[in-house]
């Protein structure tokens, strides 16, 4: 396989410069590259190799994980697609600890956005990550679920990290579209009021 460092040297432009990563691998052949925002007016697509395997893909976001760490002005990260193609494969319990990880202690990143929809969370191993991310997270305002299979005790766990002392209150929208049938309309309800308490502490 790639090592990480040449996945890295694949990307042609600066990671700091980055506002924007959406991923859209395609396991048909499809274009797998990320698109990158260096201001408004100004918009660069990666020129990368397409992915054509798991691997590669894989590795690729990996490399993305590594600039999390250093980059400054990354504000958008949507991973739904890459969920779609390739299920678990790819975004696995190790690629999403060492998210998380870089989204907790991460000194100059500043991501308002992720996306991580159609990931199947389940109900405790793969949200405690999550949770134990917002603990730390202060530039998150958007997180993205809709359909990851949450139920009542991962919400719950969800709900745990806003709530109290060293909760999350900076937090303005949890979307768990696809999983409320699952989790129940009292949970759903605790975690909206503790996000309109959170909007209402930066007000």
């Amino acid at each position: 396989p790639p090592s990480r460092s040449s996945a890295r040297s694949s990307r042609s432009s600066s990671p700091k410069a980055m506002r924007r990563v959406n991923f859209a691998g395609g396991a048909d052949g499809s274009s797998g590259d990320g698109e990158e925002e260096e201001d408004d007016d100004d918009q660069i697509e990666e020129e990368r190799a397409v992915p054509v395997t798991i691997e590669e893909e894989r590795w690729e976001l990996l490399s993305v994980l590594d600039e999390l760490w250093v980059n400054r002005t990354m504000r958008s990260l949507n991973l739904q697609q890459l969920v779609s193609n390739y299920s678990g494969e790819i975004l696995d319990e190790f690629i999403l600890g060492e998210m998380c990880r870089a989204l907790s202690y991460a000194t100059t990143l500043q991501l308002t956005e992720l996306n991580l929809s159609g990931l199947e969370l389940g109900d405790r191993e793969s949200i405690e990550p999550l949770a134990e991310m917002l603990r730390h997270n202060t530039s998150l305002r958007t997180l993205q679920l809709n359909g990851c299979g949450i139920g009542p005790d991962g919400a719950r766990i969800l709900l745990d990290a806003l709530r109290g002392e060293g909760g999350n209150c900076t937090l303005r929208s949890l979307v768990l579209k696809g999983n409320e049938d699952l989790i129940g309309q009292r949970v759903l309800t605790e975690i909206s009021e503790q996000l309109r308490d959170n909007i209402a502490k930066e007000t």
